[in-house]
């Protein structure tokens, strides 16, 4: 059963990788500025820096290039509630990736855990360590209960 949790929260997570890999990359930001409808936000994400002429300068200034991820309404992607917004700009991305860092250290750390369990000349891991990392495992598994391949039996 743990082999099949493992290989199931690996696989979701995979997919979560690809996802936020295509997505514009952050920091994903709520900006103040007016946006469609006269709403008073849009999201932007960080695309780089370009270049543009600075008059008080009189010279060429890298500048932010941004690209607008959404914007205040229903048409286009956009969403009608600035919290909406704001809980989009947080999980940009960035955010998912080291999400997916930290699960993947856990899965890491439960089957290190299980090799040391069950070899006799290190008993250094209790059965108690294993079944708390395998249950924080199922719990990692729980965002996905809705997934076809979601096995009641992975829930803690």
């Amino acid at each position: 059963m743990s082999a099949d949790l493992i290989a199931f929260v690996r696989a979701r997570l995979d997919s979560e990788e690809r996802r936020a890999r295509a997505a514009p990359q952050g920091p994903w930001v709520v900006s103040r500025e007016p946006g469609r409808l006269g709403l008073d936000w849009t999201i932007f994400g960080q695309l780089g820096t370009t270049t543009r002429y600075d008059r008080a300068t009189d010279s060429r200034v890298r500048v932010p290039q941004r690209e607008e991820i959404a914007g205040p309404g229903y048409e286009g992607g956009g969403v009608w509630s600035r919290e909406a917004a704001d809980h989009i700009a947080r999980h940009d991305p960035a955010h998912v990736l080291r999400d997916i860092e930290a699960k993947r250290a856990l899965i890491d750390k439960y089957e290190e855990a299980v090799t040391f369990y069950n070899d006799p000349a290190n008993r250094h891991v209790s059965a108690g360590e294993i079944t708390g990392l395998r249950t924080a495992l199922a719990c990692a598994a729980l965002p996905y209960g809705d997934h076809p391949d979601y096995d009641e039996e992975f829930r803690p």
